[in-house]
């Protein structure tokens, strides 16, 4: 009868020393940190890490959450933002898309850029015939005609090309 009360004593004093033994060790600094850059191991965990507002704080801000969730979330403020941040945006992707993350997530980041590259496909408007017919014959100098034949040759390389390639690419798909 008297045992389960004896090892109640017994673990509570135990808890009770260590308390008190690690209390008097903080005061007068028995252990230091040898470098700088560990100290943030020491620091003691008493005060909350997190800034996770109460219930109260919550119910006044709800419909103000809300209103601008929905102003972030809409096409004229994306379009905005992904135009004022183009460059840093692209300058961040090499840090933000780590190979792991290209191999997790490759499906989903192709068809995001498909949805990009499409978007943008139709902003660009396509040649008419009304606008072709506004050019007439040019006369260019013999280095400028060598280049244009340079690029033309190119182009057409580049579409043989395509055309050998793309039918390798659906059977992978």
């Amino acid at each position: 009868r008297i045992a389960p009360v004896v090892v109640f004593v017994s673990y509570a004093s135990c808890v009770f020393t260590e308390w008190f033994v690690l209390k008097v060790a903080k005061k007068i600094d028995l252990w230091r940190v040898k470098h700088e850059s560990t100290a943030w191991l020491t620091q003691t965990q008493e005060e909350d890490e997190f800034d996770i507002p109460g219930w109260e704080d919550l119910k006044g801000a709800s419909h103000d959450a809300y209103m601008m969730n929905q102003r972030i979330t809409s096409e004229t403020f994306r379009f905005k933002f992904l135009n004022y941040n183009r460059a840093w945006l692209i300058s961040q992707l090499p840090n933000i898309l780590t190979p792991r993350t290209l191999r997790r997530s490759r499906p989903y980041l192709i068809n995001q850029f498909t949805r990009i590259l499409n978007q943008l496909n139709q902003d660009i408007s396509s040649d008419s015939e009304d606008e072709s017919a506004k050019f007439g014959p040019v006369a260019l100098n013999a280095p400028s005609r060598q280049i244009i034949r340079w690029w033309l040759a190119q182009a057409r390389r580049r579409m043989r090309l395509r055309e050998v390639v793309q039918p390798l690419i659906a059977k992978a798909r």
